[in-house]
């Protein structure tokens, strides 16, 4: 995973060519195909009664949107261990909400090649990335979540009432 040290809240729902994104299993539904959809993961779903084809509101850097919930996916992610919500968008959405500049990525996700240890893929990243920004593996962005894992929800909120 590649970006800058502080991240962004929420994710982009990227689906393949039979509509799945792998990161984000979908359960029931869709993935969000505009700005005014969303998806969310399973246990923020049951926890605000959410069921797919309702509308929510998300709240993302501090303004409130009513969205269209179009899919409910499973995640293994500290945030909803820690209580949190993962909130997935359509790319270009996601591109809207959380990059830094217009054309940027707030984050990119690196696959390796089967063999390749992820700090060689991290370390192979990092030579190539501009100043500013950090490779990280998946083990150690998945730590640096949980021990902040208050930040990392207040940046996008699934509303529960």
């Amino acid at each position: 995973l590649v970006g800058p040290a502080s991240g962004a809240a929420g994710a982009d729902f990227t689906p393949d060519r039979h509509g799945a994104d792998p990161r984000y299993p979908l359960t029931e539904g869709r993935g969000p195909r505009g700005p005014a959809e969303v998806a969310v993961d399973r246990w923020s779903a049951d926890r605000a009664g959410h069921r797919v084809g309702d509308r929510v509101r998300v709240v993302v850097s501090g303004e409130v949107r009513s969205m269209r919930l179009t899919g409910v996916f499973t995640v293994d992610d500290p945030v909803v261990a820690a209580g949190g919500t993962v909130t997935a968008f359509d790319q270009a959405t996601a591109r809207t909400l959380f990059a830094p500049a217009p054309g940027a990525y707030a984050s990119v996700t690196l696959t390796a090649a089967p063999g390749t240890a992820p700090s060689v893929l991290t370390e192979r990243a990092a030579r190539v990335l501009p100043a500013g920004l950090e490779a990280v593996s998946r083990p150690e962005l998945d730590a640096e979540a949980a021990a902040a894992p208050d930040r990392a929800k207040l940046g996008t909120l699934l509303l529960v009432f």
